[in-house]
């Protein structure tokens, strides 16, 4: 195998990496130091000069330059680049085809530089560096993020159930009192819990995988059929006991049978799967649905009690030969779905771009701060914001008209189908799944899948489910009508 020849760090003007200015003398890594805290971007002293490491798998130039130089010597940068590597785009320098070497990692026992954050220790990233007596080697991790993943998911999807319900509340009372001087408005309030309930749910997208995040939503069924009848007076049925039962345990099975571990991509590699064939494929049906289910649902509101004023596209769907009644089959039992499912199909965008961002997100924590303030960053986040928006509108609308108890089931059999889809074919999360786990993972879902049918009965039975009546006294209605009568 062709090595790369000895090379000193006076070579590095001749490349594309070559510092701004003249490297520094060092005795230790202190000396290097810009701030207190080390990270991806700081320098370190190799060889009592100043320079930049890289990672294993990194490009590279010379055996300086890799963290694995203190174990490897003069071979550590002599590692085949991984297939589409030098096609990535690192720290805004420009990866050529003569880059035909990525740097080692030391393997599993070698000795590792502790003090050094991340892969710059020089493990493998599947590896941690860690210290056993008084020496530093590269360990296996011990991956426990995935725990706090789960923690951040049911949290998040218990203040999400909250937040939906008292949307769904403030249709029919517009304030809440708090305090004897407070009045809240439910609308507003109900969509601040909401939004607080994703971003603790997004953050469990940080530590764990898209798969397991979408399965463990089924926790937001059973706290709404909790906080449904308790805010809304909705209510409860045998059916909803035994979603909440199938609910919790496919969610133990979930938890029990998928990866407690997870791939961490580069920013770089976030962006090229995007350009997979299958993964555009599956964006363009999901494209395609979303403008589907939008123009179908414009065709019936033009054509319904459900019309707004000045409708543009009255113009285009509005039809004397049509007219969808408020208790006919369409509104009173079907047009719940199309706005369901144009929640859910936004919202897969929505967790797609947020799993990115959790990605970048494990990075940064890891060390390499720079990857929160690169541009290309504010395209999940801005498409994390805008689809986030979208996803509250529809599913407001379908609360509008439906049951909480309802609307909310449904929604989630939509979405977790597609995130599961989506992390099979974009992040390919269940490559590395044994026979075994992927069986009861699947188990698992069907499991909640029944549980969710129990509640999407619901349907059926809407026109025999009633809120509770308010009693007057009987002086209060004959004072009433007798005072109407003098009027």
């Amino acid at each position: 195998m062709e090595i790369l020849k000895y090379s000193t760090l006076l070579d590095i003007d001749n490349h594309k990496e070559k510092n701004e200015t003249t490297l520094k003398t060092c005795q230790t890594d202190n000396d290097c130091r810009i701030t207190n805290i080390p990270d991806f971007n700081s320098l370190y002293c190799v060889n009592s000069k100043c320079i930049k490491l890289k990672g294993e798998g990194m490009p590279c130039y010379f055996p300086e330059e890799c963290a694995s130089y203190n174990y490897h010597g003069p071979f550590a940068c002599s590692s085949t680049c991984k297939v589409g590597k030098l096609e990535c785009k690192i720290r805004s320098q420009d990866v050529t085809q003569n880059n035909k070497f990525c740097c080692r990692g030391i393997p599993l026992g070698g000795e590792c530089n502790f003090s050094r954050p991340g892969q710059l220790s020089g493990c493998n990233g599947s590896q941690i560096c860690t210290l056993k007596g008084n020496k530093a080697i590269c360990a296996e991790k011990k991956e426990r993020s995935w725990i706090l993943a789960v923690f951040c998911s049911i949290s998040g999807n218990v203040l999400i159930t909250i937040g939906i319900n008292l949307q769904k509340r403030s249709y029919k009372q517009n304030y809440m009192k708090i305090t004897n001087f407070w009045f809240a408005n439910l609308m507003r309030l109900g969509v601040g819990i909401y939004i607080a309930g994703k971003l603790v749910s997004f953050s469990a997208y940080i530590f764990g995988n898209q798969s397991l995040m979408a399965g463990l939503s089924a926790i937001g069924l059973v706290a709404n059929s909790i906080f449904a009848p308790f805010i809304n007076n909705e209510i409860f049925s045998v059916y909803d006991a035994v979603a909440i039962f199938c609910a919790a345990t496919g969610s133990t099975i979930l938890v029990q049978n998928t990866k407690k571990s997870h791939t961490i991509y580069t920013l770089c590699e976030l962006f090229k799967m995007y350009y997979n064939r299958a993964t555009l494929i599956w964006f363009a049906f999901i494209l395609f649905m979303i403008l589907f289910l939008y123009l179908g649902i414009k065709f019936v509101e033009v054509n319904s009690d459900w019309d707004f004023y000045n409708d543009p596209f009255k113009r285009l769907f509005k039809t004397n030969r049509i007219y969808y009644d408020e208790d006919s089959i369409t509104c009173k039992y079907l047009m719940v779905l199309p706005y369901v499912f144009l929640s859910s199909f936004i919202a897969s965008f929505t967790t797609l771009f947020v799993k990115s961002f959790g990605e970048i997100a494990n990075k940064a924590l890891n060390g390499n701060k720079m990857l929160l303030l690169d541009r290309n960053s504010l395209f999940f986040i801005s498409g994390t914001v805008i689809c986030t928006i979208g996803q509250i509108y529809w599913l407001n609308r379908a609360l509008k008209h439906y049951d909480a108890l309802l609307a909310v089931p449904i929604f989630h059999i939509s979405w977790t189908l597609l995130s599961i889809f989506t992390a099979g074919i974009y992040f390919k999360d269940f490559d590395n799944f044994s026979t075994e786990q992927l069986k009861k993972f699947t188990f698992g879902l069907l499991v909640i899948f029944c549980g969710s049918i129990f509640l999407g009965l619901r349907v059926f039975n809407k026109a025999r489910i009633v809120g509770e009546r308010m009693e007057l006294p009987s002086e209060e209605i004959n004072t009433e009508i007798e005072r109407e009568i003098h009027e």
